[in-house]
């Protein structure tokens, strides 16, 4: 999920009205009688703005209900396939639970009044079963999808205006909506056919899709991986090995693309081995290379080696380069709450700080099941075993034997090889492919985005 290198354009139209406006790619297009605009007085009428996503500086107070805000309208100006509401710092909920005419309850992502994700993801048949009960749900992100055609934006800009907005004390409000007007059943160039939320996944600006499942991480390493993701195209965007950079994203990968082998498969957690963006390995061309090739250094003596960082970092997509773990491994003396994060960065290592911060169960913590099966004790990472999360760095990192990073369907990542351990948990069976504008990308299927902070 990222964080869209759209250039932000804010244009002044009132001293009490300022609106900031982004496009991503083509975002900006659509007829002129698309943009309507709102009045802001009898003696004054707003200009015509182009078609497209606005929010408004300053949020609206609902004077009959505490802590409680709103965006007002004239915010859409644009009509869609995929709409989104997201709220960090604070969180919102509903008092309409339909937008009128064509358009579906596709996924919201729950939290309690402290921001804090829920356990699971609020799907359409929960939302659904009682319209009653979805307006008390605090959310911090919705999603509805087109049913057949687009969204109009009169109905978008109707139900965002009726959302109810709540803050988090000491926290600032960020917003932030969009619009896609990919769409949903269609065949790419190429002839590869595909339908939104079953073949391709939408989260919040970025479209995700996993691979075909293989047997193990031997039959695709991970730089088989991050080379074919490359290869990937949708909607006009190069595709890459995901980046996961929130909480929400995380818990998105199995709760949602991989929702039908779960549901439908019943398959468990631990089938889910994934190869991610993450490595420890100095690539030879650079991050988001067209295609992966380790780096290598030459001694004094001529001998040549492998080069790594003592570091984690992301190796594709906008976040390419980043460094998201300051340590290559966990030890035990970074207990009791030492995080090894990188700041404004996010991390789910299976170990007990990662799995604290992000509020899920630290499962493999060497605890015994009702049965007597022991689940074993894991500290990730860990550079291939246990053992090194009580040994010094120098020794845990004598010899380089883990330095790509992969996730579980627990929610939790491990560090791997190219192979696989003999631990069912740890095999590697997909990849997951991130498709979002960035650099001098630009979608097929204009997207637009507006995001505002407020104090």
């Amino acid at each position: 999920m990222k964080k869209f290198v759209a250039t932000f354009v804010k244009t002044v139209l009132l001293a009490s009205a300022l609106f900031s406006f982004a496009s991503c790619g083509g975002g900006g297009g659509g007829s002129d009688s698309e943009g309507g605009g709102s009045d802001s007085g009898e003696s004054y009428t707003e200009p015509q703005r182009e078609a497209g996503l606005y929010l408004p500086s300053i949020l609206l107070v609902n004077k009959y209900k505490e802590n409680t805000f709103n965006l007002g309208r004239g915010n859409v100006t644009k009509s869609g396939t995929i709409f989104s509401v997201y709220a960090e710092g604070g969180y919102f909920t509903l008092t309409q639970t339909e937008i009128e005419g064509n358009a579906a309850f596709n996924m919201g992502i729950p939290v309690d009044e402290n921001g804090a994700l829920l356990t699971n993801f609020v799907d359409a048949n929960t939302f659904n079963s009682d319209k009653e009960e979805a307006k008390k749900i605090l959310f911090r992100y919705i999603q509805y999808t087109s049913t057949s055609g687009d969204i109009t934006f009169t109905a978008l800009d109707e139900f965002l205006s009726s959302i109810d907005f709540h803050k988090i004390a000491g926290q600032t409000l960020k917003i932030r909506i969009n619009l896609e007007t990919v769409p949903i059943v269609e065949t790419e160039p190429g002839g590869s056919p595909y339908e939104l939320n079953k073949d391709v996944f939408y989260l919040d600006g970025s479209f995700y899709k996993k691979s075909e499942r293989f047997n193990d991480g031997i039959a695709v390493t991970w730089a088989n991986a991050y080379d074919s993701a490359k290869q990937m195209e949708f909607n006009g965007l190069k595709g890459y090995l995901i980046a996961i950079t929130s909480d929400a994203e995380n818990k998105f990968v199995y709760d949602q693309v991989f929702k039908k082998e779960r549901d439908e498969e019943k398959k468990g957690p631990d089938d889910f081995g994934s190869w991610i963006g993450g490595t420890r390995c100095v690539p030879q061309d650079g991050y988001d290379a067209e295609t992966w090739v380790q780096g290598e250094q030459t001694d004094e003596k001529g001998k040549t080696s492998k080069m790594f960082n003592d570091c984690w970092v992301w190796a594709c997509g906008p976040e390419a380069g980043q460094v998201f773990y300051t340590k290559p491994i966990y030890r035990d003396d970074d207990l009791p709450l030492k995080t090894h994060r990188a700041p404004g960065m996010y991390s789910s290592w299976s170990n007990p700080v990662d799995c604290s911060l992000n509020g899920i169960e630290y499962y493999y913590d060497g605890s015994t099941d009702e049965r007597g099966k022991n689940n074993g004790a894991d500290f990730e990472p860990n550079n291939k075993t246990k053992e090194n999360h009580t040994k010094t760095y120098e020794e845990a990192m004598k010899k380089q034997e883990e330095y790509y990073a992969q996730y579980t369907g627990r929610y939790v990542w491990n560090d791997a090889k190219d192979g696989t351990g003999k631990q069912k948990r740890w095999q590697v069976h997909y990849y997951v492919v991130e498709f979002t504008p960035y650099g001098e990308q630009k979608p097929t299927a204009p997207c637009f985005h507006a995001e505002q902070e407020y104090k």
